[in-house]
């Protein structure tokens, strides 16, 4: 379940927020953000919807806290004010926060933004899994395409983890709790950071890099089909073609052939 974090002192809006997105989400909530700092690590939510004006620590904190700890940064949070102006606003962003909404506001309105972030992780996956994926991401914004921005820990934690990845998994062994030590997280939190950066789980993650290296192994046509599996971590040819297949919609041979048709097609253009 995609669990969101409702953080709001008015107990009367706090419910009504809740009760808004109880139909397609896991909600749980807190008064003030004291308490949603208090209950995290239990909930481990994969969005925050906070208040700013709060008594004990505020909004702005909370979103302050959340970005400089490496185990939370990652996780997408929309600001809620009744203040409007520009000034607000930009502090909101320049805190970090992935929107900023002015009450009051419509039920649909928040869900189509809750729905819009869940979908730039979407994309986001795709830069990360292939190549260089900070160098992905950053090209891809620049380019003005509208993908989450990377924090700093987020940017080291997705260098790391595909170094990590590149380096281990011609290795059949490699597992998910060993990936996650590397990265000095218990593999609860590691999942639940995977899943939000990455929208796959760890073994998806793992196996879409996987066949990303085999894209690359099998363009280069140095290699048998059997010699791709082995040096990219599948334990045998038959399993790799099957999970090739159920991913491409092809064998590793037809890939192949198509691959080389369309790459002389696009010399002789």
């Amino acid at each position: 379940d995609f669990r969101i974090l409702v953080v709001e002192d008015n107990d009367e809006l706090r419910r009504m927020l809740c009760r808004m997105l109880a139909d397609g989400y896991s909600v749980v909530e807190a008064c003030d953000g004291q308490e949603a700092i208090d209950k995290m690590d239990e909930s481990l939510p994969d969005m925050i919807i906070s208040d700013i004006m709060m008594p004990r620590v505020d909004g702005l904190e909370l979103l302050e806290r959340v970005r400089s700890d490496s185990a939370r940064s990652h996780i997408p949070f929309i600001l809620l004010s009744a203040k409007s102006s520009v000034v607000e606003r930009i502090e909101g962003l320049e805190c970090g926060a992935d929107d900023y909404l002015t009450k009051p506001f419509s039920a649909s309105y928040l869900k189509a933004r809750i729905r819009s972030l869940i979908r730039q992780r979407t994309r986001l996956k795709d830069c990360l899994v292939a190549g260089n994926p900070v160098r992905n991401v950053a090209e891809k914004v620049a380019e003005g395409d509208d993908l989450p921005m990377l924090t700093g820990f987020d940017t080291e934690f997705v260098g790391r983890l595909s170094d990590y990845i590149e380096r281990e998994s011609s290795r059949p062994e490699l597992t998910i709790d060993e990936i996650a030590s590397s990265m000095n997280m218990g593999r609860t939190v590691f999942n639940r950071k995977v899943k939000s950066l990455f929208n796959v789980t760890p073994v998806e993650l793992l196996s879409a890099m996987r066949l990303k290296r085999a894209e690359s192994l099998l363009c280069s046509g140095d290699l048998t089909v059997a010699e791709v599996s082995y040096r990219c971590g599948f334990t045998s040819p038959q399993y790799f073609n099957r999970v090739f297949k159920s991913h491409y919609g092809c064998t590793p041979s037809e890939w192949r052939v198509n691959s080389c048709k369309a790459s002389v097609v696009g010399q002789q253009a």
